[in-house]
């Protein structure tokens, strides 16, 4: 998750967690989830998950709290099928939340991101590619 931080020119501003527990984030109750707000926070969220694996790790960005308190009830359940079959039915990019990332961690340790700028993808796989690369 650190990578982010390092790769992406304009970092999240805020973050829905799709499946967090409780005390994890503050609690949203228009769409049911809990986020959390300001890129200190989310900076914080993003290290502890890397090094602890009972925080989960679906989420998705969005700008601006006032908008993302307009989705409407069939975006939220497009949000919630993203976060329980790890597919999208329609765009995975939200106008309402002008998102740029989904990030969903898979069963057996795999991670598949949506990327609405494809020049970040591939810094950030170039990234993952050299640090694994490294540890190896």
């Amino acid at each position: 998750m650190n990578e982010y931080k390092d790769v992406v020119k304009k970092p999240p501003k805020n973050i829905l967690l799709l499946n967090a527990p409780q005390g994890i984030g503050e609690y949203d109750s228009h769409t049911g989830f809990r986020m959390i707000r300001g890129s200190v926070k989310i900076q914080e969220y993003f290290e502890k998950s890397q090094y602890i694996s009972e925080i989960p790790s679906k989420w998705i960005d969005f700008d601006s709290v006032e908008l993302m308190r307009q989705l409407t009830p069939v975006e939220i359940a497009e949000l919630l099928y993203i976060a329980h079959a790890h597919t999208h039915l329609h765009s995975p990019f939200y106008y309402k939340l002008q998102n740029n990332f989904i990030h969903l961690t898979l069963p057996k340790g795999m991670t598949k991101v949506y990327h609405r700028h494809l020049e970040q993808f591939y810094s950030l796989l170039s990234v993952n590619i050299t640090n694994n690369l490294e540890k190896k």
